[in-house]
């Protein structure tokens, strides 16, 4: 019974202090994290490669379903200058739901005048039915007085295309968000197994130890990848412990 519970202490021992390592573990990778983020624009350098990636996209499926490609380049300045008045570092600084609530703002400008923002409006509704796009967009052109005469029924088919290219335009930007928002939190994911990993091998190699150099060397790969598992989950619960504080 003696050696039981002295077998059962040790286990919890041992657990115990791995679990204070690995919880060190991840504050450590939180803090280093959260200064790279401050130090380097990481996160703006991100979303200008992700939104220009994804205006290209979005040009390129217009262009197979409408046989035309809008301008992806001028689409996505046409977006910054829409946005913030042409400050690309304000808006991709920003959090992707902010982002995108600006993107949101700025679709709603070329709905108004969407001649004046062709390749934009194209690109965001990339989804939509090409005729409503285009019903749309020629239909500002048109002289007042001939709006003015239309038929009602010619109307009501702009105010039809209208809203649901405005649905098309809204869907996209909700997709632009958690695509974006998805493939952020990736890469801090693999950010922070990698540093994780790194950490650990190297606590476990140079851990003041009776240990051989051989049978740590064996032992820190393992425990470098447990410790790149369980350190971000710990870094999270961290994050959200301090946030409810």
């Amino acid at each position: 019974m003696d050696a039981l519970t002295l077998f059962a202490d040790s286990v919890y021992q041992q657990i115990f202090e791995f679990v204070a390592a690995i919880t060190a573990i991840g504050l450590v990778v939180m803090a280093l994290i959260q200064s790279f983020k401050d130090m380097f624009p990481l996160r703006r350098l991100f979303h200008r490669r992700f939104v220009h990636a994804w205006m290209t996209h979005k040009a390129r499926d217009h262009g197979a379903r409408a046989g035309m490609t809008p301008h992806a380049d001028s689409a996505y300045e046409d977006l910054i200058q829409l946005a913030t008045t042409g400050d690309e570092h304000a808006l991709f600084d920003l959090p992707i739901e902010q982002l995108c609530g600006q993107a949101a703002a700025a679709a709603a400008q070329s709905l108004d005048y969407p001649s004046r923002h062709e390749h934009l409006l194209r690109c965001l509704a990339a989804s939509a039915d090409p005729a409503d796009v285009d019903l749309v967009i020629t239909a500002e052109q048109q002289e007042r007085s001939e709006v003015e005469t239309a038929a009602g029924k010619t109307r009501m088919a702009l105010v039809d295309a209208r809203t649901r290219v405005m649905h098309q335009v809204q869907r996209s930007i909700d997709a632009l968000q958690i695509a974006g928002g998805y493939r952020w939190k990736w890469y801090m994911q693999l950010l922070a197994f990698s540093l994780s990993y790194v950490l650990t091998v190297t606590a476990v190699l140079f851990a003041n130890s009776s240990d051989s150099f051989g049978r740590r060397l064996l032992m820190a790969v393992p425990l470098g990848l447990v410790g790149g598992f369980v350190a971000p989950v710990a870094r999270d619960l961290v994050a959200t412990w301090t946030k409810r504080a």
